[in-house]
């Protein structure tokens, strides 16, 4: 090995940063990082390993004029360090074998095309190896001829590298390391604070003496996410240790993280979705100026995205992009080894995420993570698929608990349209009841908020606000002091938002949704008699089709206990009355994702990434984001000011195939439609 006091003066006088930073500082903030992330002292040696050789070839020559500005330099730097640290560590071991390859990729794959030319092309790389100092590194003629055998190595099709190895580790943990020294992150956060309370509920103190994977069943508004962190507090065996709670949509994430970041602290607690940078814009917009809040917003998801926070709320998809392959997915991987995971909502899947899910499930237990699956409403053929995803597990069921109010709602069904419901909910709102209405349609819940101009303590909510408004009227709403004694909602109303009103009106949906709706009326139990929920089960099949299955609907209202309290026994009759297994459509999807999905995990191994088309990913979701047409102006307006992210907030969800989406130039998209800031989008009565 070189002389190591000589190179350690060389990299204390060289830059590794265009900002001046040098490569000593840099990689002993990248060990450091390293350190912290990783909880298996012998690949810690790895790690620390490959951290201290990942740049050394950025001592080259050529690379230090072009960092201060002074040239260009044509050549991967890490070529020359991986070289360095395989003429040093021969023989080459297992372990030095992990280093190597880590340190050849830390920023391209292994079959990358530059990189395989730069160790081909003999000529030009011992020019690129002169380059370093003189007596700091080993002879050139030593690293050329370790870059033909790196070269053949890498070149030989018949070795393959697992997923689930160290290599996918020990690349992911160094990865990650070297983005989050290189903005400046000290080290991974640890959780220092227990989430307590002086009481616990029965179910809650089950789930917290689960060690191990754990299926929850609970009503909603019973406390499953206390349970789910006490389960965690349970398993989590240090305070570095990761948990991911996995939640179907952004507003339930957003709702989350701020439960959580009470309970845990800010620094601790990241929020990861589609429009995460939005979301975190708004929030500091009340407290500093735009430009202000554009920069904190900024920073705050930037140390989201990054190996650095030991709690992440996140959505499947967040998951799933690491699993299809994505550049440098070894780093979510690695993350996600041995992790705990949460998931929550499990019930709010189609058929197609759940298969995605169920195989997530299956990887994440060969990774030795734990699992925990949490839901209201599950048939009992999903619970099968849940509990086979689960392996050995322990089940705790909710509706046990005597503890638990048992008799919280009595189901009124009505045959006749929603629409006929309004002299009723009239009579109620004058009775002093606070009242949810729920519709299956955007436009029909639209139609239904305007007959109620009158009466002025009113609010819509839907999916088809800009993400400014929408989270202005979810603030409204959750704040008992300004919530509406009226509320017409949409689907959106069944998660995440903690309500409660005295009574409800909804459209027929599947008996599951129903649930989830009716779980917004008398949340805690707290009335005298149980509150009364109506369901009306007369609709327009040609606009409700394309939102539930047409036989699912007409089964719930069929087997609906008219007239019943909603007790345990009565909603687990009606539910598997209504879901004995999938449709045939919803099978063969299933089926058809799932092996697809697993044959490609099969295939997937570490320094290769997939090349994932756009449309790949948006089949993950069933909306993109556009700006309104009435809106465009002020968008546009906005962007030209450099106020993209203040511009950004101006878009709203629309479904993938609305035929009057169409590209922006310079990226995004725009809809054809009228936005209206009370009513949200507008022109659809399909939706």
């Amino acid at each position: 090995m070189a002389d190591p006091p000589r190179r350690k003066q060389s990299m204390r006088a060289a830059w590794a940063k265009s900002d001046g930073q040098s490569l000593w500082e840099h990689t002993l903030a990248v060990m450091r990082y390293a350190v912290s992330l990783c909880d298996d002292r012998r690949l810690r040696g790895v790690l620390v390993r490959a951290a201290w050789y990942h740049d050394l070839g950025k001592l080259a020559q050529g690379f230090q004029r072009m960092i201060r500005g002074e040239g260009q330099w044509h050549f991967r730097h890490e070529v020359l360090s991986a070289l360095a640290y395989l003429a040093e560590h021969q023989p080459l071991g297992p372990l030095e074998q992990l280093a190597l390859y880590a340190i050849l990729t830390h920023h391209r794959d292994l079959e990358d095309g530059e990189l395989l030319r730069q160790l081909h092309q003999e000529e030009l790389l011992r020019q690129r190896l002169e380059e370093l100092p003189a007596g700091l590194f080993p002879p050139v003629s030593e690293m050329l001829s370790g870059a033909r055998w790196l070269l053949e190595q890498i070149l030989d099709r018949d070795r393959r590298f697992p997923l689930v190895s160290e290599h996918t580790w020990v690349r992911g943990w160094l990865i990650a390391a070297d983005h989050a020294a290189s903005a400046g992150l000290a080290g991974a956060v640890q959780v220092e604070r227990e989430h307590q309370r002086p009481q616990w509920r029965q179910f809650q103190r089950e789930a917290s003496a689960v060690a191990g994977n754990l299926l929850l069943e609970a009503p909603t508004g019973a406390g499953k996410t206390d349970a789910a962190l006490l389960w965690y507090q349970r398993n989590r065996e240090h305070p570095r240790q990761r948990l991911f709670y996995v939640l179907p949509y952004r507003a339930s994430i957003e709702a989350m993280r701020e439960r959580l970041e009470a309970i845990y602290g800010a620094s601790c607690v990241a929020a990861l979705h589609g429009r995460d940078l939005e979301y975190a814009y708004l929030r500091y917009l009340g407290d500093v100026d735009a430009e202000q809040a554009q920069q904190r917003a900024k920073q705050d998801v930037q140390a989201n995205r990054l190996a650095h926070k030991p709690i992440k709320v996140l959505t499947p998809q967040q998951i799933l992009k690491y699993l299809l392959g994505i550049p440098r997915f070894e780093i979510g991987i690695a993350e996600m080894t041995r992790a705990l995971f949460v998931f929550d909502e499990v019930h709010a899947y189609d058929a197609h995420m759940l298969a995605l899910l169920l195989e997530t499930m299956a990887l994440l237990r060969q990774l030795g993570a734990l699992l925990m699956v949490m839901t209201a409403t599950l048939p009992d053929f999903l619970r099968a698929l849940v509990e086979e995803a689960l392996g050995t597990h322990a089940r705790v069921c909710a509706y046990d608990d005597p503890e638990l109010p048992q008799h919280r709602h009595r189901l009124r069904v009505l045959a006749q349209p929603l629409e006929r419901c309004i002299p009723l909910i009239r009579q109620d709102l004058a009775d002093g009841k606070r009242v949810l209405v729920v519709c299956n349609r955007i436009g029909q819940a639209q139609e239904i908020y305007q007959q109620f101009s009158d009466f002025p303590p009113r609010r819509l909510l839907h999916s088809r606000f800009t993400y400014r408004d929408r989270g202005a009227i979810e603030r409204e709403i959750l704040n008992r002091s300004t919530q509406p004694q009226l509320l017409v909602a949409t689907q959106v109303v069944e998660v995440s938002l903690d309500i409660s009103y005295d009574t409800c009106y909804t459209e027929v949906a599947p008996v599951d949704d129903l649930l989830q709706r009716f779980g917004r009326v008398n949340r805690t139990g707290a009335q005298s008699e149980p509150a009364a929920v109506h369901v009306c089960t007369v609709y327009e099949p040609q606009r409700v089709g394309h939102v539930y299955d047409l036989q699912r609907l007409e089964r719930t209202a069929q087997t609906a206990p008219d007239g019943e309290v909603l007790t345990p026994d009565v909603t687990w009759r009606w539910l598997n009355a209504v879901y004995r297994d999938f449709t045939q459509t919803e099978r063969e999807r299933f089926e058809r994702v799932r092996r697809l999905f697993r044959s490609h995990l099969e295939q997937l191994q570490p320094y290769h990434s997939v090349s994932v088309r756009e449309e790949a990913v948006l089949s993950l979701y069933r909306t993109v984001d556009a700006v309104p047409e009435s809106l465009l102006g002020e968008y546009q307006d906005l962007l030209s000011r450099r106020g993209w992210l203040e511009a950004r907030t101006l878009l709203v969800p629309v479904a993938t195939g609305d035929k009057r989406l169409r590209l922006l130039k310079g990226g995004g998209y725009c809809v054809a439609r009228t936005y209206d800031a009370e009513l949200g989008l507008l022109g659809s009565q399909e939706e």
